[in-house]
């Protein structure tokens, strides 16, 4: 869900945090606690983006995952061997529809009125052709959870449309009306403005 933007040269990275080495925020992330998991499927492509929020917010968060790559098998090969694709979902933004709920869960295309809370989220990195691309390689997807967000503010930084975010906020808005206190969002959402927004001069 990220805007495109400059990579980071390899030599020039932090091998744990992926910023430039002069700009490494690995001491100065704090660990939030979080009961709903969030596991992000990165395109490879998009591992060393200066803007790219997703390395970020894995770091931050106690319950999370970030898994690279293009494909895999099923969702166990992602979720592991006891996970159930009915207690999980995975995350897609509205298409400009203004003024619509602001959290919706389907399933199998229809909307889940009494769903019960979900144990995690899965998140699409990369730009949108390539979520596309992880989308439609990935058909197990389908038997997940969808949930829906229609955000109600502009991301932190310039994106290709108005109304998209960065994968970083698209899950600490996902959080805050999955339940998770408010005050996670808002640190998911400090961090991401202090650490990546404010040193790389956008």
């Amino acid at each position: 869900m990220e805007h495109q933007d400059q990579r980071i040269p390899k030599s020039l990275a932090c091998s744990n945090c992926l910023r430039r080495k002069e700009q490494c925020i690995c001491d100065k992330i704090e660990v939030l606690k979080n009961h709903t998991k969030v596991v992000v499927l990165q395109h490879p492509q998009e591992q060393l983006k200066q803007f790219n929020s997703a390395k970020l917010l894995t770091m931050s968060l106690a319950e999370s995952a970030l898994v690279v790559g293009l494909s895999w098998q099923n969702h166990r090969a992602v979720l592991g061997e006891n996970e159930q694709p009915g207690d999980w979902g995975v995350l897609h933004l509205k298409a400009g529809n203004e003024g619509g709920k602001p959290l919706e869960i389907f399933r199998k295309g229809k909307e889940k009125v009494d769903a019960a809370p979900l144990k995690g989220i899965i998140i699409l990195d990369g730009s949108w052709k390539q979520a596309k691309t992880l989308w439609w390689r990935n058909s197990w997807l389908l038997r997940l959870n969808r949930v829906s967000l229609n955000p109600a503010h502009p991301s932190l930084r310039n994106q290709v449309r108005a109304d998209k975010l960065s994968t970083l906020e698209a899950a600490a808005l996902a959080l805050r009306l999955l339940g998770e206190p408010a005050t996670l969002a808002d640190r998911l959402l400090e961090q991401y403005q202090s650490l990546i927004i404010k040193p790389s001069g956008h």
